[in-house]
């Protein structure tokens, strides 16, 4: 059973799974993006009398805030820090409080200690793959069949369902995976049980219409 990457290797991780589908960008050309020129105060300009980023860095066991004016000059100043995050929201005062929010600019989401599933059971099924590729090379092929071709080739279908029996051997590894297997079980019973009943319904209309036309007979009869 492979181990869990530490925060280290799932950052790296995360980095480079995003770098396939996006841009990476310098820290002060995105929070620019979320906060667009005039968003702030200008240094130095209480006149304007907006509210202004906050910036936290922790070192340590201590954070220190920083106001950030509508030059995002602070955010170049700490770029290197260990640990420094801008919340997406404008502040009227130095302090991160709920109080002194003013405006909410984005909606940010943080990634520090989210998990890959996904990855490991990639990795996984890709072991498995591995394996039982080994293991097939290891069989001794058969004489050649009456058309001259190996018959211990296997059809595509065959190969198909020695996919999905990895694919489930894997998923039933993680609470995710047993989890869309019991609702797969589920829904399977759901039909077979909609199917029976269906069955049985069409069964009983049958015996009706039947006991029906019989009746009228009997009344033409009469």
């Amino acid at each position: 059973m492979a181990r869990k990457p530490t925060d280290k290797q799932l950052f790296k991780m995360k980095n480079e799974w995003l770098g396939q589908f996006y841009e990476e960008v310098k820290p002060k050309d995105f929070y620019r993006a979320v906060f667009p020129e005039g968003s702030f105060e200008r240094e130095g300009h209480p006149e304007d009398e907006k509210c202004n980023g906050v910036l936290t860095v922790i070192e340590g066991e201590k954070a220190r805030n920083y106001i950030v004016f509508d030059e995002l000059n602070m955010v170049d100043e700490v770029e290197g820090a260990e640990f420094a995050i801008m919340s997406p929201v404008g502040y009227s005062g130095r302090n991160r409080t709920a109080k002194n929010a003013r405006w909410l600019y984005g909606i940010a989401v943080d990634l520090d200690g989210v998990e890959m599933e996904h990855e490991f059971e990639r990795n996984a099924r890709t072991a498995e793959a591995e394996q039982s590729k080994r293991a097939a090379s290891r069989v001794k092929p058969t004489e050649p069949d009456r058309a001259g071709k190996q018959s211990a080739q296997r059809s595509v279908g065959d190969v198909e369902r020695e996919l999905r029996g990895i694919d489930e051997a894997v998923k039933s590894r993680t609470s995710k995976g047993r989890a869309e297997q019991a609702e797969r079980r589920r829904a399977e019973q759901e039909a077979h049980q909609r199917a029976e009943a269906e069955r049985r319904s069409a069964e009983e209309q049958q015996r009706t219409s039947s006991r029906r036309y019989i009746g009228r007979g009997w009344e033409l009869e009469r």
